[in-house]
């Protein structure tokens, strides 16, 4: 394998030491596992410790073990990068990589004195974060920043696994754009719409995928799509006891909630849960979190291989057969016809 390709050392197979790797920005890194396209079988799997982008000059410390190289979708879990270096014109705003993975129960990632600002968003299961001795669970909906020169830890969180879309950013005014709009010390922000985010997020990944004609002008774009979108989100439009039922409801997918139990969160009656929610958000509570769940059963579809059983037991359906007949009334579909039907 050439050394211009890969540097560091591959383990024994029946070694469980993480081992490093400088990687060129126009291969694919993947959560915990690294199938080179050309030299390596395609079964053949490495753990990752170290991801170096060379144009931030900066080191990635993932720090996965062999005991977690189980993800829950192969050949999804690609970075994809753009080398700005030799471009003629560099946006002060400008995504230079993307990615989308699935994570199991062990894996992490140890962030640590970064050049470049990181943007994950949740899709499915949860994501923990550490830094400053303060721990955080992010939850479907959830957008993870990672900022410039600051160190924290993201792994699975006790869902077990996590899907996520991955950006990662920089440029003269990323900071200056954070710092105005109240987002340089904010670690976590729930998007106000989560189908909104994760477009963006999917548009971002196509786009650096694909490379076409203009893609960077497009990248910058979708970058400052994106902060606004976060700034906004991190704004609540919703009066507080509304903001705390809908995070309660996105951290409780996976189980029935009553109306009762929403109006305890929120400290007010059920009658005037309801009537804050139609007020606000234009919707019933209930209304609102069978579409909450109806979001992330799509997600699951289409970014996990877990069985539609699988996903219904996730979502608090005790019966597979009511969740497919919820699905299908919601969107005129299957389950299973909705995967099949590819990206959407």
């Amino acid at each position: 394998m050439s050394a211009s390709i890969i540097s560091g050392r591959v383990p024994h197979p029946a070694s469980p030491s993480v081992t490093r790797f400088a990687i060129r920005p126009s291969l694919y890194a993947i959560s915990g596992l690294f199938p080179h396209p050309a030299r390596m079988q395609a079964e053949q799997k490495i753990p990752l410790e170290h991801i170096y982008f060379p144009y931030t000059k900066k080191t990635t410390v993932c720090n996965m073990r062999t005991s977690a190289m189980r993800p829950i979708l192969p050949n999804q879990e690609k970075i994809h990068f753009h080398d700005y270096r030799h471009d003629p014109y560099r946006p002060p705003v400008r995504i230079f990589a993307t990615g989308s993975m699935a994570w199991v129960a062990g894996n992490r990632c140890d962030q640590l004195d970064r050049s470049y600002v990181s943007m994950n968003l949740v899709t499915g299961g949860e994501l923990a974060l550490s830094r400053d001795n303060s721990d955080a669970t992010a939850g479907p909906g959830d957008i993870v920043i990672a900022h410039i020169g600051k160190d924290q830890t993201i792994a699975t969180g006790p869902a077990g696994f996590c899907t996520k879309r991955m950006v990662l950013l920089t440029g003269s005014l990323i900071t200056p754009f954070l710092i105005s709009s109240g987002l340089a010390t904010t670690h976590v922000v729930t998007s106000r719409d989560f189908a909104y985010a994760r477009s963006l997020f999917r548009k971002a990944n196509r786009i650096m995928r694909e490379k076409e004609d203009r893609f960077v002008s497009h990248l910058s774009a979708l970058a400052v799509l994106t902060m606004v979108h976060l700034a906004e989100s991190n704004t609540s439009i919703y009066p507080e006891p509304v903001t705390r039922a809908i995070s309660f409801m996105r951290k409780n997918q996976h189980r029935f909630v009553s109306l009762d139990e929403l109006a305890g969160r929120m400290h007010v009656t059920p009658r005037h849960c309801t009537r804050l929610f139609r007020k606000h958000v234009g919707v019933s509570p209930l209304a609102f979190f069978a579409d909450e769940k109806l979001e992330r059963a799509r997600a699951l579809l289409r970014e996990t291989s877990l069985s539609v059983s699988q996903i219904g037991t996730q979502l608090g359906y005790d019966e597979p057969a009511y969740f497919s007949a919820r699905f299908k009334k919601a969107t005129g579909t299957s389950p299973s016809r909705y995967r099949n039907q590819g990206p959407h």
